[in-house]
């Protein structure tokens, strides 16, 4: 029977080959072919995704509810209209639940058959995401 070293006696002395076309590849890039293979890809993002926090919409009062009518109809009666700062709710498209915003802008007007604030730069704000509405002071 053969000993494993006898099929490469003829070259087993010669020096190592270096090329003198290429250059070597750094032992960072070297290293990187041995890198683990990534089997369950995807899996990274799908546990950031579960591990994200949302927010519930918070359901107004009727008394709430009344109070905001109130303060938006005289935000609206003040010429010129003044700039707001909106606290809303924002629906999450991946996930039940979401995140309240701060946007802030000029009322426009109410847009009746959607039921959307609308602000000058056309931002559309749904009523019944909104929680508080507060006039900027200019300065």
């Amino acid at each position: 029977m053969n000993e494993p070293l006898d099929d490469y006696h003829d070259i087993i002395d010669l020096p190592h080959h270096r090329s003198t076309t290429h250059q070597p590849l750094p032992m960072s890039a070297r290293a990187a072919q041995f890198a683990p293979f990534a089997a369950l890809t995807g899996h990274e993002e799908m546990l950031a995704e579960t591990a994200r926090h949302t927010a519930q919409q918070i359901e107004l009062s009727t008394e709430e509810a009344a109070a905001l009518s109130r303060r938006l109809n005289r935000i609206m009666s003040r010429r010129p209209s003044p700039p707001v700062a909106i606290r809303h709710f924002v629906p999450d498209p991946n996930k039940e639940g979401g995140k309240y915003e701060i946007t802030t802008g000029t009322i426009l007007r109410i847009e009746a058959d959607t039921n959307d604030l609308i602000l000058s730069d056309k931002t559309a704000i749904p009523m019944h995401s909104i929680i508080s509405i507060h006039t900027i002071s200019r300065k």
